[in-house]
């Protein structure tokens, strides 16, 4: 007869019963299926021929009629087309894919000569509410494991790794078997049931590489191993093996191998029993160890936790590490540690790739997690760092300060602090803040608030005693239900309140008359400044101009707001800077001398700083672009040991020997100081802080190898 499915897919069959039992009876009942060869099919009760062509037979029950025959053939044929359209979603639907990637292995491993062609069963349990079609079981396995040497038609189109000489030990012989029409007619184009499957890469990523991990390849190591199985049974029965070679000389006559008069390719395995173990042992662990090579997967997971004190929660989230990027899906077991990893208890098992906690009380958590595959441990976790729950405490996360920049000695100055709460609700939480004074050795405290509640809180200090300018580091610690948190530390410059004093004046301009500087006090007369040639801060345009501090000296009435004004002999410059000028020196520069108005006061700031920052000696300037001079330029720093002051290029690497040079040793030694690696002496710091930020970080490095390539 002849059915077309549902599908389309049209089979042809036989069978021999006529009397029809009913769907009721024969959609309840199990089917085994056997792939065969045609002249044996054809002679069995009942089968059916594929529209691939291949052979199948219905080994129980063996009388069907016409009406169970096409029941059972439109089951099939939906697991033909979803494995022939390569559809891994459809043949899970109606297929127990584990099985059929239990036995592809073993056919795999075994290197059957039969693979997927004939004695290969599939099974259909129609007593089951859901049933699907099971590979099971395995049977008829006398060419296999290196028994035999001819070479099998595969499928080569498309094929990797393979190999299909049978007693060969290594290469994929299962996975590209072609489709057998006939007795012995084998279609090179196409592949059967089984290898099909094999080569949906969903498959082989999540049943086939699963399978191989969690317990086959454990398994055939048991059995062929030194100590395994074999050996054991080797052992046990080597006297009835003697006493059966003595009588019947199965080994040393070779029967199978010589005996065969079609000479069917049966392997010579030894000469004797031992020799025939030998080879099987042999065969048998390469050819695992060659498979474990292909599919061993190595699996990691690690565990990131994250606490929520609003509702005393804990989201725990895996993340999965695979080396053979299978996709079967895992299960998460998560662990949970109430004394710091001592004790573990299991809290959730699930699919899901996050976990929150219940809700927790207050303490300290520790928790891991297993990554798992049916019943086996793929990758377990280290576990996290101990986490707290506060309940809903409040916890201070940072402090930010508000500081002056200046402030007079012996008066008070306030300095505003701002808390920032990370979690819980500290609105009536007392919050208690000390300001220390610090020299980087040691921290004095200043005075100490505490304050209820998160808005800003004012420190109210008194400065140091000072006769002249001096600068001083601050810090602010606040205290929250025991926790300090530390602000970063900044710095105010203390100045000796004076009434009418005299005040010098330094600006930096170039030596030429045209940029002679300038000063007017609150509107007053403009007072030329006068060059200090102790103070020649280098030459620009190849040597044309000369840099240098010019000064004039002041009396200024600090009690009020004083008001200097900048200007030069010839250019458009034009700068204005307002204080008290309770200090006895300034410095100032201006950002531009042709037509800039932004002046900068450089008081207080480090020497090499002052002479350096806006000035067109130095790379970073403003003006750079517009140079003739495109090199680091240089830097006057006082020698107190000469009283003088001694020029040193930007950028130089000073030797033992006070040799300077600018190379990419610089900027080597530079990020090898930004990496901790090697310390910096002060004039090295100095000469490295090409941009005259007060610190040596990336971006000097950077500069200085630019300049190296102009």
């Amino acid at each position: 007869g002849s059915y077309r499915a549902t599908n389309g897919r049209t089979y042809s069959y036989h069978v021999s019963n006529t009397t029809d039992v009913g769907v009721e009876i024969y959609s309840k009942r199990s089917y085994l299926l056997e792939f065969d060869l045609q002249a044996r099919a054809t002679d069995e009760i009942s089968w059916f021929k594929t529209p691939e062509g291949q052979y199948i037979t219905v080994k129980a029950p063996e009388k069907l009629n016409s009406a169970e025959m096409n029941f059972i053939l439109e089951k099939w044929s939906v697991a033909e087309q979803a494995v022939y359209s390569n559809d891994y979603s459809a043949a899970a639907a109606c297929m127990d894919l584990d099985s059929f990637a239990d036995v592809y292995l073993i056919q795999e491993f075994t290197k059957n000569l039969d693979s997927g062609a004939t004695s290969y069963y599939v099974y259909w349990d129609g007593t089951k509410a859901n049933p699907k079609w099971q590979a099971t079981p395995i049977w008829d396995y006398d060419w296999a494991l290196g028994g035999h040497t001819c070479e099998k038609p595969i499928v080569t189109s498309g094929a990797s790794d393979y190999n299909n000489t049978m007693d060969i030990a290594t290469g994929w012989f299962t996975k590209y078997k072609c489709l057998t029409r006939a007795d012995n007619d084998y279609d090179s184009n196409v592949l059967n049931f089984q290898a099909q499957i094999a080569n949906n890469t969903t498959f082989w990523n999540t049943n086939v590489v699963n399978a191989w991990n969690s317990d086959i390849y454990d398994s055939i190591m048991s059995v062929y191993s030194d100590n395994g199985y074999i050996k054991t049974a080797y052992d046990a029965n080597l006297a009835s093996y003697n006493m059966n070679e003595t009588r019947y000389g199965f080994i040393t006559a070779d029967l199978i191998v010589k005996g065969s008069a079609n000479d069917w390719g049966s392997k010579d395995t030894g000469d004797n029993l031992a020799d025939c173990y030998k080879y099987l042992k042999n065969w048998a662990v390469t050819r695992a160890n060659w498979m474990s090579e292909k599919l061993t997967e190595t699996v990691s997971v690690s565990l990131d936790a994250s606490v929520d004190n609003d509702t005393n929660t804990i989201t725990l989230t895996p993340s999965v590490t695979r080396s053979k990027s299978s996709s079967y899906p895992l299960t998460y077991k998560y662990y949970q540690s109430t004394d710091n990893g001592a004790n573990y208890t299991l809290i959730a098992t699930t699919t899901d790739e996050t976990y929150t906690t219940a809700e927790l009380s207050t303490g300290s958590y520790t928790y891991k997690v297993e990554a798992t595959y049916s019943t086996y441990t793929k990758a377990t976790s280290t576990p996290t760092p101990a986490i707290s729950i506060t309940g809903n405490e409040p916890v201070l996360g940072s402090v930010t300060v508000d500081a002056p920049s200046t402030a007079i000695s012996d008066e008070t100055f306030t300095v505003t602090v701002t808390p920032t709460i990370t979690s819980g609700d500290a609105s009536t939480s007392q919050i208690t803040y000390t300001l220390y004074i610090t020299d980087g050795t040691t921290n004095t405290s200043v005075v100490t608030k505490t304050v209820t509640g998160t808005s800003a809180a004012a420190l109210t200090a008194t400065a140091p005693t000072v006769e002249t300018e001096r600068k001083y580091t601050y810090y602010v610690t606040a205290t929250l239900g025991g926790t300090p948190v530390n602000s970063e530390s900044f710095t105010i410059s203390v100045n000796k309140q004076q009434g009418s004093h005299p005040v010098t004046i330094y600006f930096k301009a170039p030596s030429t008359s045209v940029y002679t500087p300038y000063v007017s006090l609150n509107g007053g007369t403009a007072v030329a400044l006068t060059k200090d040639t102790t103070k020649n801060l280098g030459t620009i345009y190849s040597g044309a101009l000369s840099i240098y501090w010019w000064k004039t000296t002041l009396n200024i009435d600090s009690t009020n707001t004083n008001t200097l004004k900048f200007t030069t002999k010839g250019t458009q410059a034009n700068g204005s800077i307002s204080d008290k000028f309770n200090g006895s020196v300034y410095y100032f520069a201006i950002d531009n001398l042709v037509s800039g108005t932004e002046l900068v006061n450089l008081t207080g700031k480090d020497e090499y700083i002052q002479n350096f920052y806006l000035t067109p000696l130095h790379m970073a300037s403003p003006d750079i672009n517009n140079a003739t001079d495109t090199n680091l330029g240089f830097t006057a720093i006082y020698n107190a040991d000469t009283g003088k002051y001694d020029r040193y290029r930007m950028g130089a690497k000073v030797d033992e020997n006070g040799v300077q040079s600018v190379s990419i040793d610089s900027a080597t030694s530079a990020q090898r100081y930004i990496a901790s690696l090697t310390p910096l002496s002060q004039l090295q710091s100095q000469l490295y802080d090409v941009n005259l930020d007060g610190e040596v970080n990336i971006d000097d490095a950077t500069l200085i190898q630019k300049s190296l390539v102009g």
